[in-house]
C-alpha cells in the first residue's frame, strides 16, 4: 500500500513533540478520509528511536562510542541509521511530511539538521516531495556551517511546501532561495488543534498548575539567569500564587524538568503530592493541564495545549517562539520575559486572564 511518512521527535520525552506529532497525524487522516485515499501513515524519529530492533542496535551503537576506534563507530552509526530510514521511506511512500516543531535550529540540538539532511537524501532518491509543516523558525546564521547545511538541505529540489508557526520573514528572506519554487505560509502550531482529539479533564476548583522546565535552561539560550536564581523565582512565584489559589506543579514530561520541580518542592518544604507525576503520554499531560482553571506555562506546548482547550495561560519566556505564540493569539501581554519576571505582575497578568478568557481570533493571520 501506497504510505505517507511523518517525521518528527515523536518519541521524545518532552510531550509537546509527540503531542505536534499526534495532532498532524489527525489532520492528515481526517483529510485522506474525507477525500476517500487510502494511504498507509508512517511515522519517523527524527533521533531514531523506539523501534524495538533499532533499541538493541543502539546499546551496539553505545558501546563503540566507547572505544577509541571512532571511525569503526561511525560505521556501525551510519549503518544503523540508514536501515532505520530504509524501513520506512521507500519506493511506496508519496509524500514526506515533518511535523513542526523547533526544527530550522542548528545551535542546541544539532543532531536535528542532520536528520533533516539524511531524510531528505532518501526523499531525493525516491522522488517523493517533502512538506515542512507548522516549524519553528527560531535562527539563522551566514557564517554558521550548521545553518548553511540546513539551508542547502530545505532547499532541495523534493522539498515543495514550507510552513511556519512564527517566522515566516526569516524563513522567506533566509532559508528559501526561491519563493517560487517552494511555497511558503504562515500557519498555526498543530497542537492548536489538539481539543479535538482528547477530552477536557474535570476541572478543579480554584487550581492553578505551574508548569515547570529545568532551571539551566534559561542560560542555555542565552539569559543571563543562573539554576539557583530559577530556583528562587519559581519558590516565589509559588508562595504568591499560594495566597489565592490552590497550586500544583506539573512538567512537559522531561526527567531534568521534573527533578528541578522536586528543588522547588524540597526548597519550600511543600506536600509532595503537590507535585504531579511526571507524565509519560500525551493523553496524561492532557488529562493533567485540562483540570486546572489556569496555568503558567513554561514550555511553549504547555501553553498551546491550554489554548486549544480554552484554558487560560500566563507565559514564562526563555525562547522568542513563545513570544510568537503570544502575539499570534492576541495576548502579547501574557508572556513574559526575563526582565519581568515579578510574581506580583504576573499574579495580576493571572488574574485578568481567568476573568477575561480569550477573544476570538484567526491563528493563521
Amino acid at each position: 500500500m501506497k504510505n505517507i511518512v511523518l517525521c518528527g521527535l515523536i518519541n521524545d520525552r518532552n510531550l509537546g513533540d509527540p503531542t505536534i506529532y499526534l495532532s498532524t497525524k489527525y489532520s492528515v487522516e481526517k483529510y485522506l478520509s474525507e477525500k476517500h485515499i487510502k494511504f498507509k501513515i508512517k511515522t519517523l524519529d527524527m533521533l531514531w528511536r523506539k523501534d524495538s530492533k533499532y533499541r538493541k542496535n543502539n546499546r551496539i551503537r553505545m558501546f563503540y562510542k566507547k572505544i577509541k576506534n571512532k571511525i569503526y563507530h561511525d560505521i556501525i552509526k551510519k549503518t544503523h541509521t540508514e536501515a532505520y530510514i530504509e524501513k520506512r521511506i521507500n519506493s511506496s511512500t508519496t509524500a514526506i511530511i515533518f511535523c513542526g516543531g523547533g526544527l530550522f535550529m542548528y545551535t542546541n540540538l544539532k543532531e536535528l539538521y542532520q536528520s533533516i539532511g539524511k531524510i531528505l537524501k532518501y526523499a531525493e532518491k525516491y522522488n517523493v516531495p517533502v512538506m515542512f509543516s507548522g516549524i519553528g523558525v527560531e535562527e539563522y546564521s551566514e557564517t554558521s556551517e550548521e545553518c548553511q547545511k540546513l539551508k542547502n538541505s530545505i532547499n532541495k529540489d523534493c522539498v515543495k511546501v514550507i510552513t511556519t508557526r512564527d517566522n515566516l520573514e526569516m524563513l522567506q528572506k533566509n532559508y528559501v532561495r526561491n519563493l517560487n519554487k517552494i511555497k511558503t505560509l504562515k500557519v498555526s502550531d498543530p497542537v492548536c488543534s489538539i481539543s479535538k482529539i482528547y477530552k477536557k479533564a474535570k476541572m478543579q476548583d480554584n487550581t492553578i498548575g505551574l508548569n515547570i522546565i529545568r532551571g539551566t535552561i534559561f542560560k542555555e539560550y542565552g539569559n543571563n539567569i543562573s539554576e539557583d536564581e530559577m530556583l528562587q523565582f519559581y519558590s516565589e512565584l509559588y508562595a504568591k500564587l499560594s495566597q489565592k489559589f490552590k497550586v500544583k506543579l506539573f512538567t512537559n514530561g522531561t526527567i531534568p524538568d521534573q527533578l528541578f520541580a522536586k528543588k522547588i518542592v524540597e526548597k519550600l518544604n511543600l506536600d509532595k503530592k503537590v507535585l504531579i507525576p511526571r507524565p509519560k503520554t500525551v493523553k496524561q499531560l492532557i488529562k493533567t493541564i485540562t483540570s486546572f482553571q489556569a496555568i503558567i506555562g513554561t514550555r511553549l506546548h504547555a501553553s498551546i495545549i491550554a489554548y486549544s482547550y480554552n484554558i487560560p495561560c500566563i507565559g514564562l519566556v526563555w525562547n522568542v517562539k513563545q513570544i510568537f505564540f503570544g502575539k499570534c493569539i492576541g495576548y502579547p501581554n501574557r508572556f513574559f520575559d526575563i526582565k519581568n519576571f515579578d510574581s506580583d505582575k504576573i499574579l495580576k497578568e493571572l488574574e485578568t486572564a481567568i476573568k477575561v478568557g480569550y477573544k476570538a481570533i484567526d491563528i493563521n493571520q
